[in-house]
């Protein structure tokens, strides 16, 4: 499965690369590409994780991938 990111998000995805790049070195930034992967993969693999229940049901039900709705989505 893939994933697809809002520009918005990809955009502060980006700048916060550079961010830690500028101030830590390559290395970093990354670590926190590898991390955020890692993040999306664990997601796609359970899309309920850290999901709200209000009264059994799930606040969002769609294909957009209900804990991160404006991150991601299924493609």
């Amino acid at each position: 499965m893939k994933y697809s990111l809002h520009p918005e998000t990809e955009l502060d995805l980006r700048e916060a690369a550079t961010y830690y790049k500028e101030r830590a070195g390559s290395a970093l930034s990354q670590a926190l590409f590898a991390e955020f992967e890692h993040s999306m993969q664990l997601l796609m693999q359970h899309p309920l994780l850290g999901e709200l229940w209000l009264f059994g049901k799930t606040p969002f039900h769609n294909e957009t991938l209900s804990i991160c709705r404006y991150l991601y989505s299924r493609c």
